[in-house]
């Protein structure tokens, strides 16, 4: 029998609300200060919490940044031919909330927020290859090379968000400011 997925309140967090998951579940071995980014400060935090809990159970970022030429390069500008570029990172999840859709859920409100709030066409990310299967199902498509950020290999992937028909976010979502 499927699981059934609870209802979820989604919100945009700030950054400190993001902090302990991202450090438990992408770099529980590191130190607190490997999970910041300088890019960190200048995003959307798309977060999901259950009733009753204070704390998000999955978080991801969005913001502004040029779509990579390579793995190592980036052009020198967020949009081109007309195209508005905003880069995903880091979508994490709890691991009790894990294979119940509570991702899917966050990458479609995600999606959805890159599209009103940063007027994106295209959203691109470096994702983990041990996850590239889960996002490829949900529409993304990869490019470049695969590489390696400390000891996890990645893959780059993108996906054109005005072909998103049909998979707009549709429920109730609560602003808070961050």
């Amino acid at each position: 029998m499927a699981q059934k997925t609870p209802i979820l309140r989604f919100q945009i967090i700030g950054q400190e609300q993001t902090i302990p998951l991202h450090h438990s579940i992408l770099w529980p071995n590191m130190t607190l200060e490997h999970v910041l980014s300088t890019e960190d400060d200048k995003g959307l935090y798309p977060g999901i919490f259950c009733p009753l809990l204070d704390d998000p159970i999955a978080v991801t970022l969005l913001f502004i940044e040029s779509f990579p030429i390579d793995n190592n390069d980036h052009a020198s500008s967020s949009s081109k031919n007309g195209q508005r570029m905003v880069r995903f990172r880091n979508l994490v999840c709890d691991t009790k909330s894990q294979r119940r859709g509570v991702g899917t859920r966050l990458l479609a409100f995600a999606l959805s927020m890159a599209r009103s709030e940063l007027n994106a066409t295209i959203v691109w990310w470096d994702a983990r290859t041990s996850s590239q299967d889960w996002y490829k199902r949900r529409g993304p498509k990869a490019f470049g090379t695969g590489f390696f950020k400390d000891s996890a290999e990645y893959m780059s992937m993108r996906i054109i968000v005005w072909e998103l028909k049909g998979q707009q976010y549709s429920e109730s979502v609560e602003h808070e400011a961050s």
